[in-house]
């Protein structure tokens, strides 16, 4: 199986980590079937904000992907837990795919090597209900289990001014 890799390199995950070289059974194919495949969670998450594939190169998503692609190497050959806690190749993971679900969300946003700003996807958008904080009424489920959140009822409520259905009858 061939994944296309894009944002890191074999090279650039043994100088991110030098120890990494020392697992005798790893070569640059296996190195990068690992990036590629961690390429491909990212591009997967990235989809939903920005059109793939990126025409320039974005420094950010390079650390991201040698970050994830080490992490899959060293998860794959080892159990990343330590004494003292979460072994810190674990912390960077986590710590890398909180950073993805971000840029996914667009809370931080991309740029590229000269600075420049990569602008999201314009022909999707995002729809947003004035419903969708509450438990929906209708669902899947059983009838029995059709319920109204209660706490929509209230701020309806609310936005009339009342302070229960009673008030409306009166």
């Amino acid at each position: 199986m061939s994944l296309v890799v894009s944002y890191t390199t074999a090279s650039l995950m043994q100088m991110t980590l030098t120890a990494i070289g020392s697992i005798s059974t790893l070569n640059n194919s296996l190195m990068l079937l690992h990036a590629g495949q961690a390429e491909a969670l990212m591009n997967a998450k990235l989809s939903r904000r920005y059109s793939l594939p990126f025409t320039s190169q974005i420094p950010l998503l390079e650390t991201l992907a040698t970050d994830l692609a080490i992490y899959r190497v060293l998860s794959s050959r080892i159990t990343l837990k330590s004494d003292a806690g979460e072994h810190p190749w674990y912390v960077r993971f986590k710590e890398s795919m909180k950073l993805l679900d971000d840029i996914a969300k667009g809370d931080i946003l991309l740029v590229d090597t000269t600075g420049t700003l990569i602008s999201g996807r314009s022909e999707a958008g995002e729809f947003h209900s004035t419903t969708q904080a509450y438990h929906p009424t209708f669902w899947e489920g059983p009838g029995e289990l059709q319920i109204q959140d209660a706490d929509k009822i209230d701020d309806g409520l609310d936005e009339r001014d009342l302070t229960s259905i009673e008030d409306r009858l009166l």
